[in-house]
């Protein structure tokens, strides 16, 4: 399972992140959402604070695999753009 996760979280979390899933492939991306790594079978993303906007849709938009989008912040507003809102990957409580 390739994973996408924040390049300055891999070292704090790479390893809890792979004993949850251990076939994991965790691959780093930076703050404007840049990977040096082949996108189209990753299944997992956790979001980097400040990544939003034009980026994000940039990098969501090259996952065609995304199963899931994991946020580290207390809210989510400002990932929930139409684009995400309206997927399968977005869960709400109401």
């Amino acid at each position: 399972m390739k994973v996408l996760l924040p390049d300055y979280l891999v070292d704090r979390l790479g390893e809890p992140v792979c004993q949850i899933a251990p076939d994991c492939a965790l691959v780093p991306f930076d703050a404007a959402g840049r990977v040096d790594a082949e996108l189209q079978d990753a299944e997992v993303l956790f979001l980097r604070w400040g990544l939003g906007g034009e980026d994000l849709k940039r990098l969501l938009a090259e996952l065609p695999k995304l199963h899931w989008v994991h946020t580290i912040s207390v809210g989510v507003e400002h990932v929930l753009f139409p684009e995400l809102a309206d997927t399968e990957h977005a869960t709400r409580k109401t």
